[in-house]
């Protein structure tokens, strides 16, 4: 359905839904009942989660200071979300397996949100390469390792800060391969803007740098775990099945950063820190966006433009990390 300025079509000038109002609750879409609710059914588990581009769930996301929580519990109810097909038992049990390590991994306050990035990353580089290859037991190492905070700690790195003039390079790219997606949204157009910007003489890039370092400051750190967190649950699960976890790592990783830089582009035209209402609208379109591309069409078009700009995947996420 076509969007009016952003709104849906069926929406009245109040805000509410005519469908709902005249038809009532089974008039709606499969998508209109569950939104904004999420599920995925692995092997016996349903994985129940909120989707980010709900500005109540971004909302309360943003606004959270506690670590969030996986909440497990046995239920008789059918389980109703959309299986993954095709997965032996074996393979179910290590994507769930490495979901909750995934998981605490990116909440590992000991280290720098840039350091967990990386370390994600690298876990699922080396499970990619294992799966590949039907090597369970490597795989099974491989989670080990990045189980236990002692090893893993070691490939950590310093922390290292932002090589600006780097990401704003990689942030043009990103922009032309948004951009080069037939959708018309809110998000292509701030997009447009920002890349105008940056193209102006009175571009100050000092303060994009300031403000990009306004996400070592604690509270942003914690905003940026939450993010990643809530990436995850709606995410990462989904290319887990066709062996390539790193692929889905990459693609949470580089929402984002692309989510960091915008910020401080923005914020940097407005010559202010954006509020946390507006933090809020544009994690939410970065998410509606991202949530009706095809995300194979999105990686073949990444892939172009690594490789027409010289750039090494690994090296990107690296850069897009500090």
């Amino acid at each position: 359905m076509e969007l009016i300025n952003g709104r849906c079509a069926m929406l009245s000038e109040d805000g509410l839904c005519r469908i709902q109002l005249e038809y009532g609750e089974r008039g709606l879409s499969k998508t209109c009942r569950e939104f904004p609710r999420g599920s995925r059914l692995i092997g016996g588990t349903t994985l129940r989660y909120l989707k980010m581009s709900c500005p109540e769930m971004m909302r309360q996301l943003l606004g959270r200071k506690k670590a969030l929580k996986l909440l497990q519990s046995e239920t008789n109810e059918p389980m109703i979300a959309a299986n993954v097909r095709g997965i032996e038992s074996q393979t179910s049990e290590l994507m769930l397996r490495t979901f909750r390590i995934g998981f605490r991994l990116l909440q590992d306050r000991t280290y720098t949100v840039s350091q967990r990035e990386r370390l994600f990353c690298l876990m699922n580089k080396a499970l990619s390469e294992t799966l590949s290859m039907d090597d369970y037991s490597a795989t099974k190492r491989t989670l080990l390792l990045f189980s236990n905070e002692k090893e893993y700690g070691k490939l950590a790195g310093e922390f290292c800060a932002p090589d600006v003039p780097a990401l704003i390079r990689l942030f043009r790219c990103f922009c032309k391969l948004v951009l080069s997606i037939p959708q018309q949204s809110m998000l292509t157009e701030v997009l447009s803007a920002c890349i105008r910007y940056l193209g102006a003489e009175n571009a100050d890039y000092e303060m994009i740098a300031e403000r990009l370092r306004d996400f070592q400051k604690a509270k942003l750190q914690i905003e940026r775990e939450n993010i990643l967190l809530g990436l995850l649950l709606d995410r990462y699960l989904g290319r887990y099945a066709e062996r390539d976890p790193y692929r889905q790592a990459a693609y949470i990783v580089t929402l984002e950063s692309f989510y960091r830089i915008l910020y401080a582009v923005i914020s940097t035209q407005n010559g202010k820190a954006l509020e946390l209402s507006d933090r809020i609208l544009l994690n939410v379109h970065i998410s509606r966006f991202f949530e009706h591309i095809v995300v194979e069409e999105f990686f073949k078009r990444m892939d172009a433009i690594f490789a027409e700009n010289g750039i090494h995947e690994m090296e990107f996420l690296f850069r897009l990390t500090g």
